[in-house]
């Protein structure tokens, strides 16, 4: 009976929101996330920047920076910041949330992108090479993720993963 006791003990300490303490993923910032994203979508479009690239790094400072960088809108970024820090974020940790928060995501969709890599034989050359560009910069980027996901966060993701799922396919279907 103690013993029972003592692993159940142990698993509500893992399982508890201090275990996620140092991860950007709670229930708190999921809450903040969710409430951010409409008025993110509700800013006029402006043209994709297809050639965002993360860096192979976890310096979410450094992603921030190189990343605006990147940018061909200051204005935009500019009206994304200020949102970003009426709701309670620095860019910083906006960037790194809503990067790790993809994961599940990318997880769900290795297999088609598999499966894409190996039609690449049944393009032409121009479009071969344009979807190699898209699934090579789609490789990279579940590549820095993974490397930068801490126990934590997967432990955290894990535990909002319905809620992220929902609130990204949400999103994905206005797209």
């Amino acid at each position: 009976m103690i013993k029972r006791y003592m692993a159940l003990s142990a698993l509500c300490v893992f399982l508890s929101p201090a275990s996620f303490a140092n991860t950007l993923i709670t229930d708190e910032n999921i809450s903040k996330y969710e409430k951010l994203f409409p008025r993110l979508q509700a800013l006029p479009k402006r043209a994709e920047n297809s050639e965002f690239v993360l860096q192979n790094h976890c310096d979410w400072s450094r992603h921030y920076k190189e990343l605006s960088v990147q940018e061909h809108n200051p204005a935009y970024q500019q009206e994304i910041e200020k949102l970003v820090r009426e709701s309670g974020f620095t860019p910083e940790e906006f960037i790194e949330l809503s990067t790790k928060i993809t994961w599940p995501i990318l997880e769900m969709t290795q297999p088609m992108l598999q499966l894409s890599r190996q039609s690449l034989a049944f393009l032409n050359e121009a479009e071969r090479k344009e979807m190699l560009k898209h699934l090579d910069s789609a490789d990279n980027y579940s590549k820095v993720i993974s490397s930068c996901l801490t126990d934590a966060d997967k432990a955290a993701l894990n535990t909002y993963k319905a809620r992220i799922l929902q609130q990204l396919s949400g999103a994905m279907g206005k797209f």
